[in-house]
C-alpha cells in the first residue's frame, strides 16, 4: 500500500503545479489545454509501467490531481478570483468557496474516470503492439 500511495502522489503532484499555474498565470484556455495533456501523459505512464489495475490507479491519480487543485482554489481564492473574472462572476454568484469546493469534488472524480478510462485503453494499447512486435 505504501508504494500505491507514493505512485499516487507522485503522479497527483504535477495537479498541483498546473493549478498554481492556472491561478497565478496561464489563461483559462491554456490551463484546459495542459490538463488534457497532463491527463494524456498520466494514462501513458500508468499503462506503460503498470502490470494489473491500470484503471484503478488511473482514477486515483487523476482524483488526487483534482483533489491539489481545489486545495490551491480554496487557499488562493481571492487570486483565483482576480484572474478568472468570468468565473468569478459565475462562483459568487452561485455561492463562492462554497460552490468551488463543490465543484472541486465533481471535478475531481470526472477527472479520475477519464484518467482511469485513459489508462485503461493505453494499457491495453501497450499490450496489442507488444503481441504485434
Amino acid at each position: 500500500m505504501k508504494g500505491l500511495a507514493r505512485i499516487i502522489l507522485a503522479l497527483s503532484l504535477p495537479g498541483l503545479l498546473l493549478s498554481l499555474l492556472g491561478i497565478f498565470v496561464l489563461s483559462r484556455r491554456a490551463e484546459g489545454a495542459l490538463w488534457l495533456a497532463l491527463w494524456a501523459l498520466t494514462a501513458i505512464f500508468i499503462a506503460r509501467r503498470t502490470i494489473e489495475g491500470p484503471l484503478i490507479l488511473g482514477f486515483l491519480a487523476g482524483f488526487a490531481q483534482q483533489v491539489w487543485a481545489a486545495a490551491a482554489h480554496q487557499i488562493f481564492f481571492g487570486t483565483f478570483l482576480e484572474h478568472r473574472p468570468d468565473e468569478a462572476a459565475w462562483l459568487l454568484s452561485s455561492g463562492g468557496r462554497a460552490m468551488e469546493a463543490f465543484s472541486g469534488v465533481v471535478t475531481a472524480a470526472l477527472s479520475g474516470i477519464i484518467v482511469g478510462i485513459l489508462s485503461l485503453v493505453a494499457f491495453h494499447a501497450t499490450k496489442l503492439v507488444k503481441r504485434s512486435a
